[in-house]
Formats: C-alpha cells, sequence, structure tokens
C-alpha cells in the first residue's frame, strides 16, 4: 500500500509505503530511500504486521499504519526509529471474527470483547482505545459476562468446530490506577462438555 504526500513544493513530495513484511518506508519523489520503520520493533503484541494502509498528517511527521490484523500504529517519522510508535487499536479480525460484548457492570465507560483470536479485550468508551488484553485462552471466545462487581470476567469458548467446545475459563480483572489499564489473569479454566 502507498500514499503520496500532497505537498506543494515537489522536494518536499515524499512516498510513504508499507509491506506484508512489516516495514513502513519512506521515499524521495525520485524513489530514493529515506527510512524504513519496522513495526516488529515496537515490541507489541501483534496478532500480524502485513501492512494494509498508511497515511500521513498535514504535517509530514506521523504516519497511521493499518494491518491485516485490524490493528492501528502510529509513527513519528521525523524520528529514525519505531522507538516513539506505538499501537492506537487492536481488534479481533486478525484470525477470525468478534463474538461476544458484554458491558462493564459498575463502569459505564468500559466494555469487553472476545473472539476467535482468543483473546478478550477491554475497551474504554471515552479514550477510543484498547486499554486491556488477556493472555491467549485455550480457544476462540464464543461469549462473556462479567461478575457483578467487575473483578472477575466469564468467558465461554469453542469454535464449533471440535476445538474447545465447553470450555471456559475465568479471568481475574484489575484496574491498574497509574495507567488506567486493565491487566487480565487466568483465575480457573475448566470445561463442561461431555465428550
Amino acid at each position: 500500500t502507498m500514499f503520496v504526500s500532497k505537498g506543494g513544493d515537489p522536494d518536499q513530495q515524499q512516498l510513504v509505503t508499507g509491506g506484508k513484511d512489516g516495514m513502513v518506508r519512506i521515499w524521495t519523489s525520485d524513489l530514493e530511500p529515506v527510512k524504513a520503520f519496522d513495526l516488529r520493533d515496537l515490541g507489541v503484541e501483534s496478532l500480524g504486521v502485513a501492512v494494509r494502509s498508511v497515511c500521513l498528517d498535514a504535517s509530514m511527521t506521523r504516519c497511521l499504519v493499518g494491518t491485516h490484523a485490524s490493528e492501528i500504529y502510529e509513527l513519528q517519522l521525523d524520528e529514525d526509529d519505531c522507538s516513539n510508535g506505538h499501537q492506537i487499536m487492536q481488534g479481533h479480525c486478525g484470525r477470525s471474527e468478534l463474538w461476544g460484548l458484554a458491558a462493564h457492570p459498575t463502569d459505564e465507560n468500559v466494555y469487553a470483547t472476545c473472539g476467535d483470536d482468543a483473546r478478550v479485550r477491554v475497551w474504554s468508551i471515552s479514550q477510543r482505545r484498547n486499554i486491556g488484553c488477556s493472555p491467549a485462552l485455550a480457544a476462540g471466545a464464543r461469549a462473556l459476562a462479567w461478575r457483578p462487581d467487575g473483578t472477575q470476567l466469564a468467558v465461554g469458548m469453542g469454535t464449533g468446530k471440535g476445538t474447545g467446545n465447553g470450555a471456559y475459563a475465568i479471568l481475574d480483572v484489575a484496574l491498574d490506577e497509574k495507567t488506567g489499564e486493565f491487566t487480565m489473569t487466568t483465575a480457573h479454566e475448566g470445561c463442561d462438555a461431555k465428550e
């Protein structure tokens, strides 16, 4: 994928490209390489860094990068590497579908989702971003529900294709007051299927 900056001066025009290898490259209008950023250097857990879309801001210093795995990254193009880049959003679509949605019982600003990627994510409505992601579950998740006090999530798993059918997990959920992020740890796993 590529994006051409629209600066009036031809010497200021740049081409930004992204590839399935997770590399975002900046080129001059004469197709001379200027910089390269590797999304894998961000050090964040990703479902896949294959770039599907890139877009520059008006000042040509920031770039939004969309990936095949429904993730969005912001890179600072005036830096020499990805050290100031960060993941803005992470979705469930990298491996398949979102299945479960549950509003937090005591905080109307928070909700959780789960899907075929075997992850539970907690989201902030006001911040419009992901504020927590569970460790990988045993199978794709189909449903979830909060404990009434908001300290745990029950997750039902199984893809209907013989993988994890009847499995469930109870996740302990805690808010880190300093970061505003939720952490999730597995409190219990089980299976109620009679196979």
